[in-house]
């Protein structure tokens, strides 16, 4: 894995204290040393900015779209601002600004 991707990678996840980021830098890291062409720089600059509840929020959609289309590659179809409110099942902490 280039040093570009590695190094900031473990520079961020390793001041990390939440469980649901420190998963997502993990699974960063864990894709980057398999498959360095996939992951790129952008990547690690936005889950730098996510907070927990916002990677709570991407779990939930990212585990919904897998439920109702698990034999299905995933579409460019977009994702509705109602699957990030309560009624859409969002977790707990999620703010209802759309509704």
């Amino acid at each position: 894995m280039p040093p570009r991707l590695f190094l900031p990678i473990l520079e961020a996840s390793s001041v990390e204290g939440d469980e649901t980021l420190q998963d997502l830098w993990a699974g960063l890291l864990a894709t980057a040393s398999q498959q360095t062409d996939s992951v790129s720089p952008s990547f690690i600059e936005t889950l730098k900015q996510l907070t927990p509840d916002e990677a709570r929020q991407l779990d939930h959609v990212y585990k919904t779209i897998q439920k109702t289309a698990p034999f299905q590659r995933m579409t460019n179809e977009p994702v509705t601002p109602y699957a990030f409110t309560k009624a859409g099942g969002a977790p707990p902490g999620s703010d209802d600004t759309f509704e």
